[in-house]
């Protein structure tokens, strides 16, 4: 037993009995005290003081306590002083010390996740990875030469309660404002129709105007495409950036607006479709099917608030952003089912709405027009091809059946007066020379092109105009095929190469022909044309597939047949 007594004791005046580890006093208090006796005061405010001369010069000048941490101290913290706390070597901590502790919290932060929670948390040893090979990077490099020193660059503004512990690990030589400029030049390739305001939020990572999961997905989709960026730190990034937008989507404390939480999920379906992850890119395509199904979120009702609208107008609006996430998850979802033949994750009452925006064409903003008539594409493409199916099924009762020659003519007329609407708009962005918006425009047009081919190709057969109309648009895909530059490969879409396939299929049924409408270099220089752009498209994206099979002079055959007859 002690006889000194212990410092709440001592603090209040009490008589102490020295027990240990809790004495008498201190157990019986209605407060929690920590009793504690001179010894251990001692040797733990021997463990926290500091060298003589590493307080902040601040706290030296208002004699008051000072922990010496950097870049600021507790204390100069506390009263919101931080601009104040400054330390006499006039520097805070160097890159690599920072770099080092980062790792430190990050270990121990994966620590803490059970292995089987789940393939989110499984990106763990990337970023490990990733992280080693960044101090790697950093090891020949002179610490407080060669980076600016206390300048620590978050990777994107923190989340509330979510991924805090990963967003500031680089320096500012590894800036995002480029990052987000890449993304920027993507954005209708990404179907991401935002207002004004948050536009000029998202380019300069405010986060008090978009949620912080944009502005992670945003990041991550420019790090996939950022093709100038060779550094040791592009794979860090991109990882960090990941981990940061999927804590956000799985917190529960995150409140995500509903049109938010579409946008991120479809972003995050195109990155991982990107990578080559099916699975995972199905995945969040399933969320956003949640997501709009739990807040009851409709197409056409959407549609309808903007009727009394200006017509054809450039100025986005929040109702054609609800509208134009809606359309870009659909379109993703008509996208896996059509290239991987799985099934549709959005109910099919979606897809009738879907259907029925043509006649709200003229309210829609431009960039949501561009979306949607990129996704009303895919939908004719999926209906063309049901009513083709059951002409082939079929047979030639097909076509003495007048349910089917009314489909038949009805889809036929659907996708012109559809194609008419694509090309009015795509006229008007070529003229102000907006290159991004007639990027995709061109896209909803090669889709629709390839639907009346296939259209067309069911009665060309015996039906000499249908054989004309699918030979013109043939034509009308290889020009635009032609207009694309060597930056626009990296901005389009896998998806137009279906079109490419029917002009293939169109020119060797033509071939065999006895009268054929292409000649024999045309032929040969519209194949040439779509296996170049294939070839560039391919080595830009996955999931490019179209056969150029080498046809061995079929007009000489032609020739000598005629020959022969006469």
């Amino acid at each position: 037993m002690s006889t000194k007594p212990c410092g709440p004791c001592r603090t209040r005046k009490l008589r102490c009995d020295g027990l240990q580890p809790t004495c008498t006093s201190c157990a019986r208090s209605r407060k929690s005290m920590q009793c504690v006796y001179d010894s251990e005061v001692a040797a733990r405010s021997r463990s926290d003081q500091i060298s003589k001369g590493a307080a902040c010069m601040a706290c030296r000048r208002k004699k008051k306590k000072c922990d010496g941490k950097r870049p600021f101290c507790t204390t100069c913290v506390t009263a919101g002083k931080e601009d104040d706390c400054q330390y006499e070597d006039g520097m805070h901590m160097s890159v690599r010390a920072q770099l080092q502790e980062r790792i430190k919290e990050l270990e121990a932060k994966l620590a803490a996740y059970d292995p089987g929670d789940g393939d989110d948390h499984g990106l763990g040893s990337e970023i490990d990875s990733a992280l080693a090979d960044g101090l790697d990077a950093l090891g020949s490099i002179q610490d407080d030469a060669a980076f600016g020193l206390g300048d620590i660059l978050s990777l994107g503004p923190t989340a509330s309660g979510s991924g805090s512990g990963i967003t500031t690990m680089m320096t500012n030589s590894l800036d995002l404002d480029p990052i987000r400029e890449v993304f920027f030049t993507h954005r209708a390739q990404c179907g991401l129709c935002l207002t004004e305001q948050r536009i000029l939020a998202l380019r300069s990572g405010d986060i008090t105007v978009v949620h912080p999961v944009l502005l992670y997905t945003a990041q991550l989709w420019g790090c996939l495409v950022n093709e100038n960026d060779k550094s040791c730190f592009r794979q860090l990034t991109e990882s960090v950036q990941l981990q940061s937008a999927l804590d956000c989507l799985n917190d529960a404390r995150n409140i995500i607006d509903p049109t938010t939480a579409m946008e991120a999920h479809t972003l995050l379906c195109m990155f991982f479709f990107a990578k080559g992850d099916i699975f995972r890119g199905r995945e969040h395509i399933l969320k956003a099917s949640h997501v709009l199904i739990e807040h009851e979120r409709h197409l056409l009702s959407l549609a309808q608030s903007i009727r009394q609208l200006a017509t054809y107008r450039s100025v986005t609006l929040g109702a054609d952003e609800d509208v134009a996430s809606i359309c870009q998850a659909l379109y993703m979802d008509q996208s896996q089912h059509i290239q991987f033949k799985t099934p549709l994750l959005f109910p099919e009452s979606l897809y009738t709405e879907l259907r029925g925006l043509p006649e709200l064409y003229s309210v829609l903003a431009l960039d949501s027009f561009c979306v949607t008539a990129r996704s009303i594409s895919l939908a004719y493409y999926r209906e063309s091809h049901k009513i083709i199916s059951a002409f082939v099924e079929e047979g030639c009762c097909a076509t003495r059946s007048e349910m089917w020659y009314t489909k038949y003519m009805d889809m036929l007329h659907q996708t012109n007066a559809h194609l008419a609407h694509v090309q009015t708009r795509l006229v008007n962005t070529m003229l102000v020379s907006d290159d991004m918006h007639t990027r995709t425009l061109k896209v909803a047009e090669l889709i629709l092109l390839g639907v009346l081919i296939d259209l067309h190709s069911v009665l060309a057969p015996t039906v000499l105009e249908s054989r004309q109309a699918a030979v013109e648009a043939v034509s009308q895909i290889l020009v635009i095929t032609e207009s694309f530059k060597d930056d626009d490969y990296a901005r389009l879409c896998p998806m137009i190469t279906y079109a490419w396939n029917s002009c293939i299929s169109t020119i060797h049924a033509e071939i065999n022909q006895l009268y054929p409408l292409f000649t024999a270099d045309e032929t040969t220089h519209a194949l040439n044309v779509i296996k170049r752009n294939a070839d560039m498209l391919g080595k830009k994206m996955l999931y490019i597939n179209v056969s150029v099979d080498a046809i061995p002079q079929p007009f000489n055959a032609i020739e000598n047949g005629f020959s022969h007859l006469l």
